[in-house]
């Protein structure tokens, strides 16, 4: 199929429409190759445009635009041949196949069901972003000017595409990992909750995705022996933060100087308040979410995009060490294409939080291997920047006082 319509673009190329052939003639002669039955101009155009992009030739959509759309001197007294022949008419098509992408999306998340039958799949999902969303790029560019319209569609297809890509990178980590607790599935109730942690409407118009996210406050059903492998189920997971918070004080070596560790403040809060405060549209962080695809969920398909990326990622990191999926920073900075000392960094934020001594011997034994493991990245990572309070509270952990 893709090497004839590759055949069929050569025979009948866009440059046509620059030597003067009419915009109808030029719909006419690739839908008579490609099958396509005459019918309404633009319906006839948007199937020949969904034919080149389902062959992943979405680059000749771009150069469709680049050179008629684009090309002010191109135009037509025929109102149907004249909408073909802005970019209006290719945003058109964009924002409906966007739409279509934006409920395969969904489903994935929504379902956790991707690995067994279509292996594939999710890559698909993330070339089709990565190409629709060149084409809405190459649309701006030929309006001139930024519209809402146009906004809102590359907003979007940057939140899928991201999206996509987290997917990916836990299908790969996934396939890594056999017979050990899976990553891509969703608890009982998140998948009969309707909205859930953020889900995307599908049957809404294409607009920026800005959910309302709201606090989970009833227990949700572990799906499968365990909600994580660190954790019997969420409502163990939420004491054990509820626990943190208390230690957090307990350690708080003065509460009289503003710069020490806020009572009951985790390095948690950190990253939630850097993420809430750069994500648009994100006005709460349901911790600890039921799922890691509850979590990608809530973080990836709502606020802001390029702007809040690295902050959602932090924030997701956190939640895969916090949850046992994960060990080691090393894997999500290369999956990520990350500085792997940012990502220690991120890291810190979790082993700090879990340097608090427990009740438990087991646990304070953790807890002490955190402490150590966090003083080692620390000494590696530190700078100037590095927060006052993150050196305040390894050497109150240590139990360390200076003296002046």
């Amino acid at each position: 199929m893709a090497l004839h319509l590759q055949q069929v673009l050569v025979d009948v190329p866009i440059a046509n429409l620059k030597a003067g052939e009419s915009a109808r003639t030029f719909v006419h002669n690739l839908s008579s190759r490609l099958g396509i039955p005459s019918t309404d101009l633009q319906q006839q155009f948007h199937e020949i445009l969904c034919q080149v992009f389902a062959s992943a030739l979405g680059f000749w959509i771009c150069d469709y635009v680049a050179v008629v759309c684009a090309d002010g001197s191109i135009s037509s007294s025929d109102p149907e041949e004249h909408t073909i022949l802005q970019p209006a008419g290719v945003l058109a098509w964009c924002q409906s196949t966007t739409q279509e992408l934006q409920h395969k999306v969904v489903a994935v998340v929504k379902s956790g069901a991707t690995t067994a039958a279509q292996p594939d799949h999710i890559i698909e999902l993330g070339r089709a972003s990565k190409t629709l969303l060149a084409i809405a790029e190459a649309v701006r560019s030929a309006m001139g000017s930024s519209s809402a319209a146009v906004d809102d569609l590359i907003h979007t297809l940057q939140l899928l595409q991201q999206t996509t890509q987290v997917l990916q990178w836990l299908e790969q980590q996934q396939q890594q990992r056999p017979g050990q607790q899976p990553l891509i599935a969703r608890s009982v109730s998140s998948r009969s909750t309707s909205g859930g942690l953020g889900f995307l409407n599908p049957n809404t118009p294409i607009s920026p995705l800005n959910p309302v996210i709201t606090n989970v406050t009833t227990p949700i059903e572990p799906f499968g022996p365990r909600t994580a492998p660190s954790y019997v189920s969420l409502p163990a997971w939420q004491q054990n933060l509820t626990q943190l918070r208390k230690d957090t004080m307990m350690a708080n070596p003065d509460r009289s100087n503003p710069r020490s560790n806020p009572q009951g403040r985790l390095f948690l809060d950190d990253l939630v308040d850097r993420l809430l405060a750069v994500s648009e549209g994100q006005r709460v962080v349901d911790y600890p979410y039921p799922d890691v695809l509850g979590c990608v969920e809530g973080l990836f398909l709502s606020g802001s995009s390029s702007r809040a990326w690295r902050a959602k990622l932090a924030v997701l990191l956190y939640y895969l060490l916090d949850g046992g999926w994960i060990t080691s920073a090393a894997p999500f900075a290369q999956g990520f294409q990350l500085p792997l000392t940012l990502v220690q960094q991120w890291q810190c934020h979790y082993l700090m939080d879990h340097a608090s001594s427990s009740s438990s011997d087991s646990a304070a034994a953790g807890s002490s291997s955190n402490l150590d493991e966090a003083c080692k990245l620390l000494g590696a990572i530190a700078s100037p920047a590095t927060p006052f309070r993150w050196g305040n509270h390894v050497t109150s952990s240590n139990n360390i006082v200076y003296t002046t």
